[in-house]
């Protein structure tokens, strides 16, 4: 084999020997070297706490064939951006899911407020019987089974149409403010 380095090289043999040990250094170091440095990527997009990555990344460069296999066992299971992304979702339909529009005035209202903030409409009613707060749609009180009269809602208009979408608009603003925060 060393012939045929020699004369496809034109090296002298101490040269050739030289060339052997720094391509077997070479494959060595890359084989350590690269998985060490897609562990140190893969560390910095998991983990936030700059502890917690000093000594990821201590422990991997000291013991890094063990550290390898069980790093990649138990690593945490998301990024810091898909952690991100999954927050602004919910932030977002947190914000949607409370925005409702009063039927009387077309004021924004809280999803969980019981008079409109504008006009004092009653966004909800009380059951007659146990006094329970319930829901318009509803024709009998969840809480004591009483049968609940219906009474009237003012029909959505042109402008409560206008408002609804303004909510829902106002929530696409939200929803890019918060992607331009990132």
């Amino acid at each position: 084999m060393n012939a045929f380095f020699e004369t496809l090289f034109l090296l002298h043999p101490n040269e050739l020997q030289l060339l052997m040990d720094v391509l077997f250094v070479g494959v060595i170091v890359g084989v350590y070297l690269v998985p060490l440095v897609f562990v140190i990527i893969d560390i910095r997009k998991r983990y936030t706490n700059p502890r917690q990555k000093m000594w990821l990344i201590l422990m991997a460069i000291l013991f890094f064939p063990i550290f390898l296999f069980t790093y990649t066992m138990f690593r945490r299971q998301h990024t810091v951006d898909d952690d991100q992304e999954y927050e602004r979702e919910h932030t977002l339909s947190m914000i949607e899911a409370k925005a409702t529009v009063c039927p009387k005035c077309d004021g924004i209202c809280r999803e969980n407020d019981n008079f409109c903030g504008t006009c004092g409409f009653l966004l909800h009613r009380i059951c007659e019987q146990c006094n329970i707060i319930t829901d318009f749609s509803w024709e009998y009180c969840t809480n004591c089974g009483y049968e609940l009269e219906q009474p009237e809602i003012p029909q959505l208009n042109e402008s409560t149409e206008k408002r609804t979408k303004l909510v829902e608009a106002l929530g696409y603003k939200i929803q890019h403010l918060i992607i331009k925060e990132k």
